[in-house]
């Protein structure tokens, strides 16, 4: 019995490299429609059927006054659209909480990826983001951002 315990643990990191290459960080920026810069920072993780949840922190920095800064953290699950050979195209929609303004705020997101495979199964990513922000002074938000995705 020990040696089973003892065999099936050493099986776990085996296991777990099984699917390495189909996790992703991904480090983006882009820029809103009222001109404010985004930063945005997650790791996805890819099931079956290039399907995959993304976990993500962002910050939209305010450059014009028009009271947009927000630090947001949650989840994001990304439906495949379509897939053509080194072109695929991700639904994004999920749900963030954290900060505008010194108040919490809660969103609601949504939009569109999509995706060029690049060597190395890296990923450029051209992403649409729309976000409905509860406790916010302007409640939507839309902007593109522009992203790499690095398999780890």
């Amino acid at each position: 019995m020990k040696r089973t315990f003892i065999f099936l643990l050493l099986l776990i990191p085996i296991v777990g490299a099984a699917q390495s290459g189909y996790t992703y960080v991904i480090p983006s920026a882009g820029v809103t429609l009222q001109e404010s810069g985004m930063v945005r920072f997650g790791i996805e993780y890819n099931n079956r059927y290039y399907e995959g949840w993304e976990i993500v922190f962002e910050a939209t920095l305010d450059n014009n006054g028009s009271n947009e800064e927000a630090y947001l953290g949650g989840v994001y699950f990304e439906p495949l659209l379509f897939r053509n050979r080194d072109v695929l195209s991700n639904l994004r929609f999920g749900v963030l909480g954290g900060s505008q303004q010194q108040e919490f705020a809660i969103a609601a997101g949504g939009g569109i990826e999509l995706s060029f495979v690049l060597r190395g199964n890296l990923i450029l990513s051209i992403q649409q983001d729309t976000k409905l922000v509860f406790g916010a002074d302007r409640t939507f938000r839309h902007g593109v951002l522009l992203a790499l995705k690095i398999p780890i």
